[in-house]
């Protein structure tokens, strides 16, 4: 039913419904941003206001939390305004609840005309859900999960509840000072985390503090400006976020330590000054001062190595500026050195670190920077040993490449006492000494004793050439598919001595030449080279794309390979696709039989033998101009290895004029193993058809038919049978075949 009013009374129905939607029921009070959190509005003679935020705390907090149904343990009244209210006008001002009332309004207050308060500043409140009261005091601190009352997750009491401590922003070496100082007199932070980091486990309570603000002089972390706000929007629910503290307690000037490693001897340097552990700047640490350090611990003076910047996430305040030892005092504290008032220009990534050795304490007669080669059969060649602080030491062959020596040894000349003292050595080449190199002092690529690095040197006169490690060349030949071969190492060119020379060898090097992957060996047919030779017992499988891939031996493992004995080699040239030959390692009577090779792509492959028989063989010879008859197919006869095989499943009639005819399919749709290779036999053209089975067996020449000369017949041609082996086992099994007694 449709009802007309007038205007008059719709506008009265208007403002009715507003005053009505705006009413309220007296000591009401509400949250306007969430439905836990948010500005606090109470009601007041029927209408909605804010509350001032003056002497806003956690008590009236609690009564806020408590009238709303949740819980007022662990509720936040914060001083700062997160959220503001819809209302225009505030309500209560200065009120001081003592957080046991149930309703705001039994708190004692003033109203807003007794005292101004601008609108921006309404009071917020964070309140929690299912939180039992805790018999803490707000502000106290407790380390829960750790190994010792001094080490563990650091949760702190807000308003009778226990709290974690976000780390998101804000968790630094001030914050964890504050939490040990709060833990015990006298206590200083060690190491400060997320729980994770530090090996414990995350709480799954309240996280209620964070994003903190402190100088370090704080009597508690809520006097840091903790931003609730942030922590409730980011650390909620975010416990991998929890903070965790080691706190210990003063140390003895003077005192040293080594942190950071789990090795004794490796780590940042801290010193005690003033009973607190700090760090030593590693600007102008040398290793006069490390000899020192290393002394006092207990190590060896000798061999120790200055470092820094690998255990800077480990902060502490900076206790020595620009110490300068002389190498023979007894402890740092003896070193002259200067305080850190003007510490500004050395951040934690500058802590100073050492590497110290067990090493026997007398000194090795080298200056810091000397190189020697020891323990190779020539002066050119050995273990590379580098001299750092009196001391000899290895190189780790991690890493080692062509640019840091002349030619790779890696571990032929290992010995287990010397200790490494680089690694991960990059050089580009150019440099006059490795060490204007870039390299590690520290085994972060837990290199072994068995890992040194040894050099071959080559002689002074060694031409440098314009050529790029693993190159292959072939010198002296008649066609660019063969000559002695010459491969590149570090810009200079080399021969390849031919001991262990074999056919993996060269199809690898002809391939890489981009020939096709067949070819030969040919010794002492070309000029023997000059200059370094590099390559001895070279050992490749065939699937190689570069010789230097392959396993092989130095030069002076080998002592009787001289230039005469230059590896040379002649590769084929790109076939003509379509084409078909047979190839057998021996010199075949007219080239008649072989393994089957077939052109594709204008390199040759093979032909799997599944499903090989003697048609596709009759097709094969006849391409070959042979006779279609008496073709005989073979397998796992010439088999290779190396090639590509093109065919697989060959099905010809025999009736085909290329094989190219029959069907087949290609290998990628069918796995055959390399080593099953199609070969086939072939006669001559002048061989007699006969209209024979294949298999037969007839004698012929005798004086009569039970003897003569056993013939078989193969694929319509008969031919007579080799007596190599032939015995009576044999005749037996002929004569029973043509249907006599054995």
């Amino acid at each position: 039913m449709l009802i007309v009013v007038s205007p008059k009374t719709y506008e009265y129905l208007y403002k009715l419904t507003t005053v009505l939607a705006q009413s309220c029921i007296s000591g009401a009070v509400r949250l306007t941003s969430g439905s836990t959190y948010g500005a606090v509005e109470v009601c007041l003679d029927h209408e909605w206001g804010s509350i001032c935020s003056d002497f806003w705390d956690n008590e009236d907090a609690s009564v806020v939390c408590r009238q709303l149904g949740y819980s007022p343990y662990g509720a936040i009244g914060p001083s700062a305004t997160y959220y503001s209210s819809h209302t225009g006008s505030h309500k209560i001002i200065d009120i001081n609840c003592t957080g046991a009332e149930n309703h705001i309004t039994n708190c004692p207050y003033n109203g807003y005309s007794s005292y101004p308060c601008s609108l921006g500043r309404d009071a917020n409140v964070y309140c929690t859900v299912g939180v039992s009261a805790s018999s803490c005091a707000t502000g106290n601190v407790r380390l829960v999960g750790g190994s010792n009352v001094y080490e563990g997750r650091v949760e702190v009491c807000v308003n009778n509840a226990w709290s974690t401590v976000c780390t998101s922003s804000g968790w630094n070496r001030q914050a964890a000072n504050v939490v040990c100082k709060k833990v015990g007199d006298n206590l200083v932070n060690v190491n400060y985390n997320t729980v994770g980091a530090l090996g414990l486990t995350q709480s799954s309570g309240l996280t209620l503090v964070g994003y903190f603000n402190c100088d370090g002089d704080e009597v508690d972390l809520l006097g840091c400006s903790p931003n609730y706000y942030s922590t409730y929007q980011y650390c909620q629910n975010r416990h991998y976020y929890d903070a965790a503290v080691t706190c210990e307690s003063n140390c003895t000037n003077g005192a040293v330590r080594l942190r950071g490693s789990s090795d004794p001897t490796i780590g940042r340097v801290e010193f005690c000054v003033n009973g607190i552990w700090g760090t030593i700047c590693s600007d102008y640490w040398d290793y006069e001062d490390t000899s020192v350090l290393c002394n006092q611990l207990g190590f060896s003076p000798y061999g120790a190595i200055p470092a820094s910047g690998s255990y800077s996430s480990l902060d502490l305040p900076v206790s020595i500026l620009d110490l300068n030892c002389t190498g023979n005092e007894s402890s740092l504290w003896e070193c002259p050195y200067n305080g850190t008032v003007n510490f500004f220009n050395c951040p934690s990534n500058h802590d100073a670190e050492v590497i110290c050795r067990n090493i026997p304490s007398q000194p090795d007669p080298c200056s810091t920077g000397d190189v020697r080669l020891v323990d190779g059969p020539l002066d050119s060649t050995g273990r590379l040993e580098v001299c750092v602080n009196q001391n000899w030491g290895t190189v780790c062959s991690r890493s080692w490449s062509l640019s840091d020596r002349a030619v790779s040894v890696p571990g032929y000349f290992t010995e287990y006492e010397r200790s490494h003292y680089i690694y991960d050595l990059n050089c580009d080449g150019n440099e006059s000494s490795i060490w204007n190199c870039s390299y590690d002092t520290l085994n972060s690529n837990n290199c072994n004793e068995q890992q040194d690095a040894s050099v071959y040197c080559q002689d002074i006169s060694t031409l440098k050439a314009d050529c790029t490690d693993g190159d292959v060349r072939l010198v002296g030949g008649s066609t660019e598919y063969e000559g002695r071969v010459e491969v590149c190492i570090n810009k200079a060119w080399g021969t390849i001595c031919k001991s262990g020379w074999n056919e993996n060898d060269i199809h690898v090097a002809c391939r890489q030449l981009g020939h096709a992957g067949l070819g030969s060996s040919r010794y002492s047919q070309f000029e023997p080279g000059i200059g370094p030779i590099f390559m001895v017992s070279v050992r490749c499988s065939g699937s190689e794309t570069n010789l230097l891939d392959c396993y092989y031996r130095q030069p002076f493992q080998y002592s009787d390979c001289g230039h005469s004995y230059d590896a040379g080699l002649s590769c084929e040239a790109s076939c003509q696709n379509g084409t078909v030959r047979i190839v057998s390692e021996s010199d075949s009577y007219f080239r008649r039989y072989g393994r089957v090779e077939v052109c594709i792509s204008n390199e040759w492959g093979t032909i799997c033998n599944d499903y090989w028989n003697d048609m596709a063989a009759t097709v094969v010879c006849k391409m070959l101009g042979y006779s279609p008859y008496g073709a005989k197919a073979l397998s796992n006869t010439f088999t290779e290895g190396y090639l590509h095989m093109h065919f697989t499943k060959l099905n010809c009639s025999g009736s085909e004029e290329s094989i190219f005819n029959c069907s087949y399919n290609e290998l990628s749709n069918y796995y055959c193993s390399r080593y099953r290779d199609a070969s086939v036999i072939c006669q001559l053209n002048n061989v007699q058809y006969s209209n024979c089975t294949t298999g037969n067996i007839r004698l012929t020449g005798g004086s009569n038919q039970f003897e003569g000369r056993v013939e078989l017949c193969v694929n319509g041609v008969w031919g007579s049978v080799c007596d190599n082996s032939w015995d009576s086992t044999e005749a037996s099994t002929v004569c029973k075949q043509l249907g006599y007694e054995g």
